[in-house]
């Protein structure tokens, strides 16, 4: 499958980064990438949005499941059953199946790159969306695809690994793995302007895998409690006005930069541990001498 993907470049004669657009060729990388053909499905949503929360430099997340107004949950169940979504995956996986993980569809009322403070901060530095890089294996994996509902030319979402930067513009949609594609948002929007893009989420599992598997479940329930228990602290930390709230983001911020840097973290703890050992018996030695 070909889609509009951005390659970041670097410039050597001035240093800065360009975005040479160009038809990748994606069916060997896990990326996936289409379109979403109806734009007035999108516009309801991304008004419904706008009429019912005020742009107020804070991200915003509503789940699907959750929302009352059955007209918008109409527009977006259209959405998510899509045949231009679900086609991708189909031509991309043939020997899959998928499923829609419904409980943990959501809205997201995007906040500026640039001005994202405590837990919206860890939404657009470099991250991974969950801690179970490790656990996701044999053949299933859990996708979130991005679909964007407004226009969108100055914020863009990168996956080093595969060397690849994007401008999810109104109608494109973008999957990565849910649990293993480390990314980061950059860029900056006018305080006139807004993001609305739907997170929704496919389970791709190979066809010669019994039904209702335990690995199946096992995955499906660590991403769905992930997600909401995830969710929750976000959204109890993205405007902290006690001290108990900014100690929370303050720890939240802390142990999703842990895990981002793993190697880092665990280089540092053997390096101190050698210090605290190598110390420890000098002083030993030194003391049993005297």
């Amino acid at each position: 499958m070909k889609g509009d993907i951005y390659l970041q470049l670097d410039n050597p004669k001035n240093n800065n980064s360009s975005i040479e657009h160009f038809e990748s060729d994606v069916g060997s990388s896990p990326i996936v990438v289409g379109k979403y053909y109806d734009e007035k499905d999108l516009d309801t949503i991304s008004n419904y949005v706008l009429n019912k929360f005020d742009n107020n430099g804070k991200g915003k997340h509503i789940w699907f499941e959750e929302l009352q107004d059955k007209p918008i949950y109409n527009v977006l169940n259209k959405v998510r059953e899509s045949d231009n979504i679900l086609s991708v995956f189909k031509e991309k996986f043939p020997e899959h199946d998928v499923y829609n993980m419904k409980n943990i569809d959501e809205i997201y009322f995007s906040v500026n790159p640039k001005k994202a403070n405590n837990s919206d901060r860890m939404l657009v530095d470099c991250h991974y969306d969950t801690p179970w890089y490790y656990l996701i294996n044999d053949g299933i994996e859990i996708y979130r695809v991005l679909v964007a509902c407004t226009e969108n030319k100055t914020v863009e979402t990168s996956i080093p690994k595969e060397n690849l930067s994007v401008f999810i513009n109104k109608t494109d949609f973008y999957g990565i793995r849910y649990h293993k594609d480390y990314h980061c948002v950059y860029g900056n929007m006018d305080d006139d302007k807004f993001r609305v893009v739907l997170k929704i989420h496919f389970m791709i599992i190979p066809k010669t895998y019994t039904e209702n598997s335990f690995n199946e479940r096992f995955i499906k329930s660590i991403s769905e409690n992930w997600a909401h228990a995830s969710r929750y602290a976000m959204n109890q930390t993205n405007n902290p006005t006690s001290t108990f709230g900014r100690i929370m983001t303050n720890s939240i911020v802390s142990l999703r930069w842990m895990f981002n840097y793993l190697w880092i973290s665990l280089l540092f703890l053997i390096i101190i541990i050698v210090i605290i050992y190598y110390y420890t018996k000098r002083f030993r030695l030194s003391k049993r001498n005297k």
